[in-house]
């Protein structure tokens, strides 16, 4: 499930796929709002899952 949130305000949305209900929603908010950033949880928790992994090595 993609979900999103305001920095600005208590906004949020949540959608099954596919993911262009999450992005419309992000669209229709900033331009309501104006408010920005709007962060995307489901790509949040992809890059926190990689920073467990060793960088590779540059020196060989």
């Amino acid at each position: 499930m993609n979900t999103a949130h305001c920095g600005e305000c208590e906004w949020t949305a949540a959608a099954e796929v596919p993911s262009r209900d999450i992005n419309q929603a992000m669209i229709d908010h900033y331009v309501e709002t104006g408010h920005s950033p709007i962060v995307r949880e489901s790509v949040v928790h992809e890059i926190l899952s990689t920073v467990d992994e060793p960088a590779p090595r540059t020196d060989q």
